[in-house]
């Protein structure tokens, strides 16, 4: 078996492809692996969805207050974020926490991708942060719960709200 600790490469000299190499593969397939699940409640559940990659949001002009979000989405008016990262060296897990009080965000609405993580480390991370992380062979299972609790959520909020009336 090999494993990718052990994998020994040249880097590409490309920008494109050093780019692809560096993130940007995980970027697109968070963003695919969002898009089927979004197609699924569109057809199935006639749910009105949207997806975004690399939104930029910036607080001021300066330089250093942007945020980029790598791919967000929307389910009947729902906003989920996913983040995606390809190595577990020097990634700030409180960054994302203080990043969803700035945007409103509940937690529960974001989860963050790490390629580099196993399903144990996962769930260490997950433990002492208040929101979902998962890796490549776990990012469907992660999406379809945490859409599915929001959404059940949401409906047990309207059904309060319809009964109070």
């Amino acid at each position: 078996m090999i494993y990718p600790q052990n994998i020994v490469y040249e880097l590409a000299q490309n920008e494109t492809v050093r780019h692809f190499l560096s993130g940007k593969w995980l970027e697109l397939f968070v963003e695919h692996q969002v898009q089927q699940i979004l197609n699924r409640y569109q057809e199935e559940q006639g749910a009105e969805v949207s997806v975004c990659s690399n939104v930029v949001l910036s607080e001021t002009a300066s330089v250093g207050s942007t945020h980029e979000l790598d791919v967000v989405f929307s389910i009947n008016g729902k906003f989920f974020w996913v983040e995606a990262k390809s190595s577990s060296r020097s990634i700030d897990y409180g960054k994302y926490a203080s990043l969803c009080e700035k945007l409103n965000v509940t937690p529960e609405s974001l989860l963050l991708v790490n390629s580099d993580l196993s399903v144990e480390e996962c769930e260490g991370v997950s433990y002492f942060w208040n929101y979902r992380v998962a890796n490549c062979a776990t990012i469907t299972q992660e999406l379809e719960s945490m859409i599915a609790k929001q959404i059940e959520s949401y409906r047990k909020c309207l059904f309060r709200v319809q009964t109070e009336q």
